[in-house]
């Protein structure tokens, strides 16, 4: 959570005005204002924020929790509320009468960029929501869920209001996040710069080797296979955690950055192959067997005798790439962080989110 000075550096570069700002103090003050119960086909429970410093409420475990993880390990979400006090929604009925109806989100959220009001709601419900209340909910023509009475109220203020529906979660990303929550959750993650160089190299001179076959090396030169997953969560290695379960290792591809993993996507129309020891080069092979000390000497005889030029990348990480008959020499550029792909749904396109706070 942020400090004092901060929260007041947060609203000075927003330019809030004092009714906002009385708007999110109230939210940042109060307790829930309701406690959330298990319904039919729903199981509800508590959270525990590390973001947060204290537990938070969900009412069903296939919609709310969801939204809690990606709150909870987006980057750019500085704070969140579980069932903040409730707002007052007008709209007319299918009978053109007047409502008036007191309601309360899922959610308040403060972002770097705003704040706002997020209601989670299933697909189904949404539907027949939609039928009987058209005026609260409606789908745009770009297939978005809003609600205009909920964006009516928050503009007031400077603020949005997000209907998020269930068809938006991404559940390979969900089950990542819940497989590396332990990691995530740490207060140290720490690995030798010698083993981080040996991954690193590994992974930039073959790009989408996969993570079994990284597993496979781990155990042959008696390395933790915890390290790996480290190495993903502290931004040492990337793994699109929309495409693959961790779980099936086999099947994650694994890239020395994002940068690199987006680059690739672009030349290969969106389809990578995965490099395994199958279809390693017989150079290759010999960087698989070899142990990560061997590599790090490697590494620094490499960067010693070809020095990489190119401004702002990191000698200390370069490797050299021989295969398919040629040299190739690969640089590492900084590393991408991994946290901001922690948003699946409205976080992980970036347009996403400025469609729906502008909305």
């Amino acid at each position: 959570m942020l400090s004092s000075e901060e929260y007041e550096a947060w609203c000075y570069h927003l330019s809030l005005n004092y009714a906002a700002w009385s708007i999110i103090n109230n939210v940042r003050l109060s307790e829930p204002a309701r406690c959330v119960q298990s319904r039919h086909g729903n199981v509800s429970g508590r959270y525990p924020s590390r973001k947060m410093g204290r537990t938070i409420q969900f009412e069903s475990h296939r919609n709310e929790l969801a939204s809690i993880l990606e709150l909870e390990h987006a980057p750019d979400i500085i704070e969140y509320y579980d069932q903040p006090p409730s707002i007052k929604l007008r709209y007319h009925s299918t009978k053109g009468k007047q409502l008036g109806v007191i309601h309360t989100p899922d959610f308040f959220v403060m972002h770097t960029a705003g704040a706002y009001w997020l209601e989670c709601k299933i697909e189904e419900d949404l539907l027949r929501l939609a039928e009987r209340q058209p005026a609260r909910y409606l789908r745009d023509p770009s297939g978005l869920w809003r609600c205009p009475p909920g964006e009516e109220h928050a503009s007031q203020y400077g603020f949005s209001y997000v209907l998020k529906s269930s068809a938006e979660i991404d559940w390979s990303f969900q089950r990542n996040v819940l497989f590396l929550e332990d990691y995530l959750r740490a207060e140290q993650l720490e690995v030798c710069p010698e083993t981080v160089t040996c991954f690193q190299s590994l992974a930039a001179t073959r790009p989408g080797i996969s993570l079994a076959t990284l597993l496979a090396f781990a155990q042959r030169h008696d390395l933790a296979v915890d390290l790996l997953y480290t190495l993903i969560v502290t931004d040492k290695l990337y793994v699109d955690l929309s495409s693959a379960a961790l779980a099936e290792p086999e099947r994650v591809q694994v890239f020395h950055s994002r940068s690199q993993a987006e680059t690739l996507m672009q030349t290969h129309d969106h389809k990578i192959p995965v490099t395994t020891d199958d279809n390693c080069s017989p150079t290759y092979q010999l960087l698989i067997e070899a142990s990560p000390t061997d590599l790090a000497v490697a590494n620094r005889r490499y960067v010693a005798l070809f020095p990489p030029h190119a401004k702002g990348f990191q000698s200390s990480t370069s490797v050299s790439a021989w295969r398919d008959g040629g040299r190739a020499t690969v640089c590492t550029r900084p590393i991408q962080s991994v946290r901001p792909q922690l948003l699946s749904g409205l976080w992980r396109k970036p347009d996403y989110l400025v469609t729906r706070l502008a909305g």
